[in-house]
């Protein structure tokens, strides 16, 4: 699998895959040994993720893009730009954005609509960073390859 090696041991690394919402932000985790995303909790504010953020220790931020089906960045894009230039300024972890344009029909086909909104944030997290992991088993990602029209 995808692991790196450090002083002859391979270090297991810790993603945290996001959500962002104006009202709150999902997230999940997943780490190089296992390599499944899991839903994992739901923060109200940029203050709570990085208290999570500090305890959790991730070492990669994987971040949604809502693009537009087009493929061009809307205002939910510039927002979510605007929450990275935040995240990369207060924290120490490297963030990589993935395409999320589908994850919401993807959600809507798996998820059940009696459940909290809160829920759906965290699925969507999970999904985004299960994007992320197929293109790293594929060695597709390498900072946007995938998706390379979208900045």
């Amino acid at each position: 699998m995808l692991k790196e090696k450090n002083k002859k041991e391979e270090k297991i690394i810790k993603y945290i895959g996001i959500d962002w919402g104006e009202k709150r932000i999902g997230l999940a985790a997943a780490d190089s040994e296992m390599w499944m995303a899991m839903p994992l909790a739901i923060v109200y504010s940029f203050d709570e993720l990085l208290e999570f953020l500090a305890k959790e220790e991730p070492d990669q931020l994987v971040v949604g893009m809502p693009y537009t089906m087009a493929g061009h960045k809307g205002e939910a894009a510039g927002k979510v730009s605007e929450f990275i230039k935040m995240l990369e300024a207060s924290t120490r972890y490297p963030v990589a954005k993935v395409d999320e344009r589908l994850s919401s029909s993807a959600i809507d086909s798996m998820y059940d609509k009696r459940k909290a909104p809160e829920e759906r944030d965290a699925i969507a997290a999970m999904l985004i960073l299960e994007t992320y992991i197929n293109q790293l088993e594929k060695g597709e990602k390498k900072e946007d390859k995938v998706f390379p029209n979208l900045s």
